[in-house]
C-alpha cells in the first residue's frame, strides 16, 4: 500500500519525516487501497464507552487510525469506513500531551491501543507502536495494551521498549478465524510469534474475542486450549479475558447472512444497545470456557463487556469472590 500525507504533516512531524515513500495527499484525486495520514482534529485519547451497567476496565481508547487490512464479518470498525483506505493519525507529541494531562487525574492509567485499529497491521510501514512504547516508558504510572489480530514483527521486538506495556492477542479457532476473520494470519503463525515474544521477555496477554458459538464450538475451543498449553508458557501469560460475541443493530444486520454466527439466538439488550446471546447459552459458555481455561491456567480471568448483574449474579460464590 502508498502512503500519501497531509503537507502539514510532512513538514511538522518529525516521526513521518523518517519514512522516505511518503507522497503528499492531492485533495482532487480518490484514493483506493492505499494508506492516508491526516491530522486528527480532536482527542485521541477517549474512555472506553461500555454503556449503561457494563463491566469494564476503566480504560482510555487511543484513536489512532481507522479501517483494516483484514475482513472479519462481525467488525464493527469495518461498518464505519466508506473505502479501501486505511487513515492514520500520526501525532505522537499530541498523544503524549494527552497522556501527560490523564495521568495527572488518573493515577492507574490504562490505554488500550488496539479497540478501534489493529496495534500491528501497519508496524512494517510506519512503526508507530514501537514509537508509542518509548513514550509510555516514560509514565510509570501509565499502562497501554496494544490489541492485535497480526504479526508483531521483528523490527518491534528488537526495538521496542517492554516497560508498562502488553501485547494482547485476539485468539479464535484456527478453523473458524480462516471462514469469519479473513486474511488474518494463520493460527500456528501467531503460536510461533507469541513465543518468540515471551522468550524476548515481553508481558503477553490472550483475548478470546468475540467468541462466536457456532456450531462445535466447545470441542473446537477445548483444542485450541489444549494446543496453546503445550506449546506456549500459559503460566506467564498476563491475563485471559473471554467475551461473547455483541452486535450493534448495524452491525447484526450486516452477520444476519451467516446462520451459523446467529444461530444462537441474539437478543437486543438495552443497556449498551446491544445484541447478545440467549441468557442460558452465555452463562454455559463462560461456565465451559472457564473450566476449561483453569485446567491449564492458573492467572487471572476477566469476564469481559457484560452487564455488572450478570457477572454477580452468576460467577460469584456465596462469600461473593468470583468463582474464577
Amino acid at each position: 500500500m502508498k502512503i500519501f500525507s497531509e503537507k502539514y504533516i510532512i513538514n511538522h512531524n518529525p516521526f513521518i519525516q523518517k519514512i522516505e515513500t511518503i507522497q503528499e495527499l492531492n485533495n482532487e484525486i480518490e484514493y483506493t487501497n492505499s494508506i492516508i495520514l491526516k491530522k486528527r482534529k480532536n482527542q485521541y485519547l477517549i474512555p472506553y464507552e461500555y454503556g449503561n451497567g457494563i463491566k469494564g476496565k476503566g480504560e482510555y481508547v487511543l484513536r489512532w487510525g481507522i479501517g483494516c487490512i483484514y475482513d472479519c464479518v462481525y467488525c464493527y470498525s469495518k461498518l464505519k469506513v466508506k473505502d479501501s483506505n486505511i487513515t492514520v493519525f500520526p501525532d505522537l507529541y499530541n498523544i503524549e500531551n494527552e497522556i501527560i494531562k490523564l495521568a495527572k487525574i488518573n493515577k492507574n492509567l490504562l490505554i488500550n491501543a488496539g479497540e478501534n485499529f489493529d496495534s500491528f497491521i501497519l508496524e512494517n510501514t510506519i512503526p508507530f507502536s514501537q514509537e508509542l512504547t518509548h513514550i509510555i516508558a516514560k509514565h510509570k504510572n501509565v499502562k497501554c495494551e496494544f490489541r492485535t489480530k497480526a504479526i508483531v514483527p521483528d523490527s518491534f521486538i528488537n526495538n521496542a521498549s517492554k516497560e508498562n506495556i502488553t501485547i494482547a492477542f485476539s485468539l479464535s479457532p484456527a478453523q473458524w478465524r480462516k471462514k469469519i476473520e479473513k486474511q488474518t494470519p494463520p493460527l500456528d503463525k501467531i503460536i510461533n510469534n507469541i513465543i518468540k515474544l515471551q522468550k524476548a521477555d515481553f508481558d503477553i496477554a490472550l483475548r478470546f474475542e468475540p467468541i462466536i458459538l457456532f456450531e462445535n464450538w466447545q470441542q473446537k475451543y477445548k483444542e485450541l486450549i489444549i494446543e496453546l498449553s503445550r506449546k506456549i508458557n500459559l503460566n506467564k501469560i498476563n491475563s485471559i479475558d473471554i467475551s461473547l460475541l455483541r452486535l450493534t443493530k448495524q452491525g447484526y444486520k450486516k452477520v444476519s447472512k451467516y446462520n451459523e454466527i446467529i444461530d444462537g439466538e441474539l437478543l437486543y439488550h438495552k443497556e449498551d444497545s446491544k445484541y447478545r446471546y440467549f441468557l442460558p447459552y452465555r452463562i454455559k459458555a463462560y461456565r465451559f470456557l472457564i473450566n476449561e481455561l483453569k485446567k491449564v491456567y492458573t492467572g487471572k480471568i476477566h469476564i469481559g463487556t457484560e452487564p455488572e448483574k450478570f457477572i454477580k449474579k452468576y460467577f460469584k460464590n456465596s462469600e461473593n469472590k468470583f468463582i474464577f
